[in-house]
């Protein structure tokens, strides 16, 4: 997982979000609103040169994947190579927190890189190099 959520059973990106972030989807929810327009690659801290292309590549995003809780089976636990990749770049308190939570638990490799949130945009190299090590 690169700079992922990493839910528990209840959880959505609604609730574990940062402030600002729960705040506009609840705003466009109150709308009665279905999608989030895309947001600006500038905000997920992708590398200047990259970023209209990226922009000019993104959709609405539905917000029902924003809002719908989740159901954790277990199953993840049972995954024997688990690794979570932290884009130290793009700042965000619940990244981090979850970032410090698998630090410390030996059933997850944990991965730093220096970039924004679009790693696979920033850095896809070392991306690479990291998905092979753990696959």
């Amino acid at each position: 997982m690169v700079s992922p959520f990493l839910p528990a059973s209840g959880d959505s990106v609604a609730t574990k979000a940062s402030q600002p972030v729960r705040e506009a989807i609840a705003g466009l929810v109150e709308k009665g609103e279905t999608a989030m327009k895309p947001v600006p690659a500038a905000v997920f801290r992708v590398n200047e040169k990259d970023r209209a292309w990226v922009d000019a590549m993104c959709t609405p995003h539905p917000l029902a994947t924003l809002t719908d809780k989740i159901t954790v089976t277990g199953a993840r636990d049972r995954i024997a190579k688990k690794a979570y990749i932290r884009a130290k770049g793009y700042p965000s308190v619940p990244f981090d927190g979850f970032h410090e939570q698998l630090r410390t638990n030996s059933a997850w490799r944990v991965y730093e890189m220096p970039c924004g949130h679009d790693a696979m945009v920033d850095m896809p190299d070392r991306l690479t190099e990291i998905l092979i090590e753990v696959a």
